[in-house]
């Protein structure tokens, strides 16, 4: 069996989702224009494609290969089964955010000024983004960058198992299970520092897990 399904979205929001990287349920920063928050949503990847497979090789006795076997042979390499899931999607977005109530009004998540498109950074651990597009903006002032303009890293990610069902006795079986999550210990990094003017500005320093590897024994009766 393979399942695979392919996302195209966009998804515009002003700020009903609560996050650390949004501005979530509460008032606008500027409550005569609440409109300025008017962006992506913190949940907006553009691209997501997502693909499951479940296969039965075809080894063992009575199967296309190995259907002489002797029984000792069959209970180590035949009735196997393999599955796997691969994600693969774009990045989520995150604000750009000050370290202080610039515009002292006491509510903040005040924001930069923009004076340069973020998105055309490095992609770096370093810098993922471009850090020199924002500036200081003037005191008293929100700053003029939206909500959730920077895109974050995207994921890449393939769990396989594998599973194999050793008959007991008619109604008992004994099933071993090996599961790799990561399979291929691809990094995903989770998303970079949004505080302008700190030194982890547009540094990524965390991951998701790497490969995870375990294995189970299942009863079933």
């Amino acid at each position: 069996m393979l399942r695979a399904s392919y996302t195209f979205s966009k998804l515009l929001d002003m700020g009903g989702i609560n996050s650390d990287n949004d501005i979530g349920t509460a008032l606008p920063r500027n409550p005569l224009n609440p409109n300025a928050e008017y962006g992506r949503s913190y949940f907006d990847s553009r691209h997501r494609f997502v693909s499951s497979f479940v296969w039965r090789l075809p080894v063992g006795r009575g199967q296309a290969l190995g259907r002489q076997w002797p029984v000792a042979l069959d209970q180590v390499l035949g009735g196997w089964q393999v599955n796997g899931i691969l994600t693969s999607q774009t990045g989520l977005p995150v604000t750009p955010l000050l370290s202080f109530d610039n515009s002292n009004t006491g509510l903040g998540q005040d924001q930069p000024d923009c004076i340069a498109n973020p998105n055309n950074g490095p992609r770096t651990t370093g810098q993922w983004f471009n850090t020199s597009a924002f500036a200081l903006p003037v005191r008293y002032s929100y700053g003029n960058c939206g909500r959730n303009i920077i895109t974050g890293p995207g994921i890449t990610n393939l769990d396989f198992s594998a599973f194999k069902i050793f008959r007991l006795r008619e109604n008992a079986n004994l099933q071993f299970r090996s599961e790799f999550f990561n399979l291929l210990n691809h990094p995903s990094f989770n998303q970079p520092g949004t505080t302008f003017g700190t030194p982890s500005f547009g540094v990524i320093s965390s991951a998701l897990d790497p490969r995870i590897i375990q294995f189970a024994l299942k009863l079933t009766f």
